[in-house]
C-alpha cells in the first residue's frame, strides 16, 4: 500500500509539471487573484483584499480514485465558493491523463490563514493524503 502512495505521490508530480498554465485566461478577471498551478508539497503565498476572489489549482487524476479535499475549516478568513475540476486536453486516445482541480475562494475578513488541502480518496476515512498542499494567505481589508 506504501508502494502504492508513493506512486500516485510520485505520478501526481509529474502530471504537475506537464500541467498547462492558465493565467492568461484568467487575466480576464480582474476580480480573481491566480496562484498557477500547485505542486504536490508546495507551499504557496496570496494576498487578497476583503471581498476578493482568488483561486487555487493542483493537479489531479479521478481516474486513480483521488482527489484534492479542503482541510482547512477557516470560515472567518475565507469561503470555499466552488471546487471544480477540468480535465486537460489529452492526446486523442489517450485515457487518464488527469487534469486540474480549481478551488475558488473569497477573503472576507483581513489577517491570516492557511488553506490547506490534501489528495485523499473521499471513502478511505482516516487514511492520511499521499500529498499536501498549502497556501498562506493574508487577507487586507
Amino acid at each position: 500500500m506504501t508502494i502504492f502512495r508513493s506512486a500516485i505521490a510520485i505520478s501526481c508530480m509529474a502530471i504537475a509539471m506537464l500541467a498547462v498554465d492558465s493565467a492568461a485566461a484568467d487575466a480576464a478577471l480582474p476580480s480573481t487573484s491566480f496562484l498557477g498551478v500547485l505542486k504536490p508539497g508546495m507551499q504557496s503565498n496570496l494576498q487578497a483584499t476583503v471581498g476578493q476572489l482568488f483561486t487555487v489549482r493542483l493537479t489531479s487524476n479521478p481516474t486513480t480514485g483521488y482527489q484534492w479535499s479542503l482541510e482547512t475549516k477557516d470560515d472567518e478568513h475565507f469561503t470555499l465558493v466552488n471546487q471544480e475540476y477540468q480535465m486537460s486536453q489529452a492526446q486523442p486516445g489517450m485515457m487518464g491523463g488527469g487534469g486540474v482541480e480549481v478551488f475558488t475562494f473569497r477573503a472576507t475578513k483581513s489577517g491570516s490563514a492557511a488553506i490547506k488541502l490534501g489528495y485523499v480518496r473521499p471513502w478511505e476515512k482516516g487514511t492520511p493524503a499521499v500529498a499536501t498542499a498549502t497556501v498562506d494567505i493574508r487577507v487586507q481589508g
